[in-house]
């Protein structure tokens, strides 16, 4: 009898990875409408342009916080293992 097991935790952050790409999808999208609004002139001013800074710095740390997000679950996950021994810590990890 084998004293490895699949790796819980690893299908876990599979599973996370999973549910985390729309969300940084959606992030990398979601402010899309308003800056092609900003660049189509719909609010012209000098406080126009402050405002039009400030939302392309939004957009560009959410870009990144979901893409970040997203990788940082796919390091985990690829440097797990496939099988882990059967008292190992990733077979009851959420009991952490």
């Amino acid at each position: 009898m084998s004293d490895t097991v699949p790796n819980p935790y690893k299908s876990a952050l599979a599973t996370a990875i999973g549910r985390a790409r729309p969300h940084a999808q959606n992030a990398a999208t979601m402010l899309d409408q308003a800056i092609q609004a900003m660049q189509g002139k719909a609010w012209v001013s000098p406080t126009a342009d402050t405002f039009f800074a400030g939302l392309k710095d939004a957009d560009d740390k959410a870009r990144a916080g979901g893409e970040a997000c997203v990788a940082e679950l796919q390091r985990v996950h690829d440097g797990e293992p496939d099988q882990v021994e059967r008292h190992a810590w990733q077979t009851h990890w959420r009991n952490l």
